[in-house]
């Protein structure tokens, strides 16, 4: 096994150890690295530098740990279960050697990208050189011609179908090279980037700052993998990295209640309890839309509707992340049955989990009448139309819901981003045994579809207005029966709850 220390390039301010090994499936025999620093100079250590993991063999911790300035010996301990440690020692100038080792102009490379790119440029210059001549020659020879033409011959300025090698060698040049996205991947595309795309229909591949958990770490744009949404937002530059963060994941939520007993109009507390397969606190959530959880509560007549969070009685403490522990504050606002659904994110894999409450005293909810299958509806003066493809839904097949919205038979073109995406969707089962929480986005043209850029894609960049169309798509509805479906956007501040009742096949 070999050790290496690098600056890490996708963090400012830190040092990337790697274990690597001629295998690349076994560093992941690395359990743990250990880092101590000396500065015999400066009579400063052994001392032990906090390290982060990035993936499976690469560590990082920061640089500023090295001060003050000067020599520092950095010694690190690979520690592996089942085999002997990997022990390496590194001498380091901070910040000199730091300093000399940053990129500069001079220090660039061709590489075969950049190669490509001079071989086309070329292609399209010589191109233009022979057309450029060719017209020449047909200008003079069209000034030196009589004026009128003989009467038995017909002026052809071009042959018929000249356009289609023209038109084959564009499309064919697109397709290679990727230029139509939706056509074809193109022989530019990296492994990493469709790895990217395949591995949730949420990822985007793009040029960005690397970002970890909403923040940038870098100040260098880059291409890679963006993944979450909002303030909780991921942009990947390192395979490795990616890969480490879409690993398998298994997380269940648990749901404690107080007090024991709900009565409806009473204050009452959802503490949920997120655990992983083995029973231990989950310490890799992340913000999905902005929230560590999204709490849906509806009763069994679906005449109440909530969509509440954690962060909706304050901050999220380190004591809650530490104990995957977080209390929802919520009344009930009436008695009886009612679907409590909470879903978190745990890296890139998102995780729902359901649970059913009985709210007393006594009265027991009647269930749905289900007669209204009307997909208009006025709320809140705001006149709202759902138009579902296709029209006669079926279970298991995808769906789409297509929104549009207006306010005094104008199109309404103000609404505002909630909690990062133009709309929340939640759909429930008139027995509340089946839920889905999705999410609308703004429709994409056929133009922008040809060129790559895909629905999810678009929010990415979400302008702060927009309107009046949203579309929710790439889902589809579990089982047959009624499902009610609740659509939450947002205008002048203020989150609007739409309501319409389907029927599924």
């Amino acid at each position: 096994m070999a050790l290496s220390l690098t600056e890490q390039p996708y963090e400012s301010g830190k040092f990337l150890l790697t274990a690597e090994y001629p295998r690349a499936d076994d560093a992941a025999d690395v359990k743990s690295i250990v880092v101590t620093l000396m500065n015999q100079a400066a009579g400063i250590g052994p001392i032990i530098a906090p390290v982060e993991q990035r993936f499976a063999g690469g560590y990082v911790f920061a640089e500023n740990i090295l001060a003050p300035a000067g020599t520092w010996t950095i010694n690190v301990t690979a520690q592996r279960a089942g085999a002997y440690d990997a022990t390496a020692s590194f001498q380091v100038i901070y910040p000199q050697e730091i300093a000399e080792s940053d990129a500069h102009s001079l220090d660039r490379t061709l590489g075969s990208f950049g190669a490509i790119h001079i071989v086309v440029a070329f292609m399209i210059l010589s191109a233009s050189v022979v057309l450029y001549r060719k017209s020449s020659k047909l200008n003079r020879l069209a000034l030196s011609a009589s004026d009128a033409p003989p009467a038995s011959e017909a002026i052809l300025f071009a042959r018929r179908g000249a356009w289609i090698p023209a038109a084959l060698l564009v499309a064919i040049v697109a397709c290679l090279t990727g230029g139509l996205p939706a056509v074809s991947r193109g022989v530019l595309e990296s492994s990493f980037q469709r790895t990217c795309e395949e591995t949730n229909i949420m990822n985007v591949w793009h040029e960005s700052v690397p970002e970890r958990d909403g923040k940038a770490t870098a100040d260098l744009a880059m291409p890679g993998c963006t993944a979450g949404i909002g303030l909780g937002q991921y942009h990947f530059a390192d395979a490795r990295e990616f890969a480490y963060f879409v690993r398998p994941a298994r997380a269940k939520a648990q749901l404690a209640i107080s007090p024991a007993t709900i009565m409806a109009n009473a204050p009452a507390v959802l503490t949920f309890t997120l655990r992983d397969s083995q029973g231990d606190p989950v310490h890799d959530l992340i913000l999905d839309h902005n929230r560590i959880i999204h709490v849906i509560v509806a009763s069994q007549d679906f005449s109440v509707f909530s969509h509440i969070h954690p962060e909706d009685s304050g901050p999220v403490s380190p004591e809650m992340l530490k104990t995957a522990a977080f209390p929802v504050h919520y009344t009930f606002p009436r008695p009886g049955k009612y679907l409590v659904s909470a879903d978190f994110a745990e890296r890139g894999f998102i995780f729902s989990d359901q649970f059913y409450l009985n709210v007393g005293p006594g009265s027991a909810m009647t269930s749905p009448q289900n007669e209204n299958f009307s997909l208009q509806e006025e709320v809140d003066g705001y006149n709202v139309t759902l138009k579902t493809s296709p029209a006669r839904l079926k279970a298991g097949v995808p769906a789409t819901l297509d929104y549009h919205i207006e306010k005094d038979h104008q199109p309404l073109t103000e609404m505002t981003p909630y909690l990062a995406v133009p709309m929340h969707i939640s759909i429930i089962r008139d027995d509340l045994m089946e839920f889905l929480h999705i999410h609308g986005l703004l429709p994409v043209s056929f133009i922008d579809k040809l060129l790559g850029e895909s629905i999810h894609a678009s929010h990415l960049l979400l302008p702060n207005k927009f309107g009046p169309d949203i579309e929710a798509t790439n889902f589809a509805f579990p089982s047959a029966g009624i499902y009610h479906i609740f659509g939450e956007f947002s205008v002048a501040r203020k989150v609007i709850v739409t309501q319409f009742t389907v029927r599924v096949d």
